[in-house]
């Protein structure tokens, strides 16, 4: 199974850019989408021709949104949920569930704080209240993977300039210490599993100064996987030429047999 996570800055101009078309010649599965900034009637045709699509849309209009869209060849998601019954975020489409078989998929779209501190401070309630959110989901569905726009960075490997953004909205050490304790609580971040020594491959990239020339990025979004999940993580990927958005695809590629023996 091969999946994969985009913040599309906008569908309708991702699609502009050619995503249904890297959809397509990628062998994508399942997509999760972040800042979709659309509603189910404003998708464009073209994303329906070889799938389906869920979309958990903001209440203002043009903002925000998260989707999830599946290939034709795949059996569709048995269930699909949206929100985590947190009512200032949920008015903001950031979080939308869909159960595959025993595998259930969160793409999230986690609120940056840059903004303002009050709005920092409201980032770091989501994280609290997400992570209780999901893990009482991990006890009914312990094949579990949040594929997101974290909009945060873990440690000094996942940015370009460590010393200097320390301690800004995105590479805090809230934010920090947050991801720290999901790991030790078993989550496996997927990407830097297999590429633990990897630096300067960056998921997002500045619009300013020349920022994705220089390399001058944040790797702030691809999948955590549940401990009952990880075992079947195979690859996983980023497409920084894929052109489609100021952040990157990321993929990974699941082995659906080893799936079985962690849902006993």
């Amino acid at each position: 199974m091969r999946i994969a996570t985009l913040n599309a800055n906008g569908i309708r101009a991702a699609e502009r850019k050619g995503l249904s078309a890297w959809l397509r010649a990628s062998q994508i599965d399942i997509c999760c989408l972040q800042e979709v900034r659309a509603t189910v009637d404003e998708v464009p045709p073209s994303l329906f021709t070889d799938g389906s699509i869920s979309l958990f849309s903001a209440a203002k209009k043009g903002y925000s949104g998260v989707g999830i869209w599946t290939a034709a060849s795949l059996e569709p998601a048995a269930q699909v949920r949206t929100g985590s019954n947190d009512s200032l975020f949920d008015s903001e489409g950031r979080v939308l569930r869909a159960d595959f078989g025993p595998l259930t998929i969160v793409s999230a779209y986690f609120p940056s704080g840059a903004a303002s501190e009050q709005r920092q401070r409201a980032k770091l309630a989501f994280l609290e209240a997400f992570g209780q959110w999901i893990s009482e989901i991990q006890k009914e569905r312990p094949l579990l993977m949040v594929a997101a726009d974290f909009n945060m960075c873990h440690t000094s490997k996942d940015i370009h300039d460590p010393h200097r953004l320390w301690g800004t909205p995105g590479f805090s050490p809230e934010e920090s210490a947050w991801l720290t304790a999901w790991q030790e609580a078993g989550w496996v971040d997927a990407f830097r599993s297999l590429h633990p020594s990897s630096h300067g491959e960056y998921t997002w990239w500045s619009a300013r100064g020349r920022a994705k020339e220089r390399n001058a990025g944040w790797r702030i979004d691809g999948f955590w996987l549940s401990p009952a999940l990880a075992p079947s993580l195979q690859r996983c990927g980023h497409e920084p030429e894929a052109g489609l958005s100021d952040h990157c695809p990321v993929w990974i590629e699941l082995d659906e047999s080893k799936f079985v023996t962690f849902t006993a």
